[in-house]
């Protein structure tokens, strides 16, 4: 009972709970991160725009097999290239970012949760996460989704201490702005939409219209206008206005409006396709939602 109590006291303490989260996490998604070859056309393209930029030394284009890719934009590509100068282009550097976002994206999840609800509920929110099946497979591959998800849940840190947790601005809202301007270089403006969407959300519920005043949008707007406009400006120029065409049009408005887009056979996907594949990519923990709606 003694050496129990004294085991049970050991992990209670923050810094060990700390430990313990990140070596799970490591352990889940750095084993054998190597192995089984590049097998998915996302780290393939990686691994071939990586090349490209460490043979040329051009590190602003983004090419495959010397033509313009345009599809996404360049701050992914550059982990890519940094971790393939270090280790090699092979699969263990292309995967390093996606791995280092996931394990990043555990521990700010868990921060976050720790803030806003206890330690308790922020603890087992990091367990939860880092042993999603779908979570787990993004975070084990070479794809600019999880990367996404890590500046996501980083810009909402920087939200929730910036503003939310006192309800009065301090430095760290530059924070979230700076790191949403980040996340618009790494796949569009997917992450402005939903952070406003979240901001809209608190000043309903909140009644206070006013608190989109003091997010301090204009600071917000031209901090993402310095880090984003002049890769996109100079990409544009170079592909005379095809990065322009395939990125923002195709790439964004087509594929969420479903309008002329050329994916998918033309036909956007229905809701009760995005529902079951959510449910499967949360396994185990979904299998708990019809109990906790009892519950409720």
């Amino acid at each position: 009972m003694y050496i129990s109590e004294n085991v049970l006291s050991f992990v209670k303490q923050k810094k060990i709970q700390w430990l313990l989260l990140t070596m799970f996490a490591v352990i889940v998604f750095f084993v054998n991160i190597g192995s089984d070859g590049i097998y998915a056309a996302q780290e393939s393209r990686a691994a071939i725009v990586a090349q490209n930029m460490i043979s040329s030394g051009n590190i602003l284009h983004v090419a495959i097999k010397g033509e313009p890719a345009t599809e996404k934009p360049i701050l992914c590509y550059w982990f890519y290239a940094i971790s393939g100068r270090i280790f090699g282009v092979n699969e263990f550097s292309v995967r390093l970012p996606s791995v280092i976002a996931a394990v990043a994206s555990v521990l700010m999840a868990c921060w976050l949760g720790s803030r806003i609800y206890g330690a308790a509920t922020g603890f087992i929110s990091g367990y939860i996460l880092a042993s999603m099946i779908g979570f787990i497979n993004l975070g084990r591959l070479a794809r600019i989704d999880i990367v996404l998800c890590a500046f996501f849940t980083a810009a909402m840190l920087f939200l929730y201490t910036g503003y939310f947790e006192k309800r009065k601005a301090n430095w760290h809202l530059y924070l979230f702005y700076i790191t949403l301007g980040l996340s618009v270089l790494l796949k569009g403006p997917v992450t402005v939409v939903l952070a406003a969407l979240v901001v809209l959300c608190m000043a309903f519920k909140d009644r206070n219209l006013k608190m989109l005043w003091e997010l301090k949008p204009v600071s917000g707007f031209i901090i993402g206008s310095i880090i984003t406009i002049p890769w996109f400006t100079y990409e544009t120029c170079r592909t005379h206005g095809d990065f322009a065409l395939d990125f923002f049009i195709n790439q964004n408005i087509r594929r969420f409006t479903g309008i002329d887009m050329s994916y998918c056979d033309g036909k956007r996907k229905t809701f009760f396709y995005y529902f079951p594949k959510f449910f499967a990519n949360a396994l185990p923990w979904s299998l708990l939602v019809p109990f906790c709606l009892y519950i409720q």
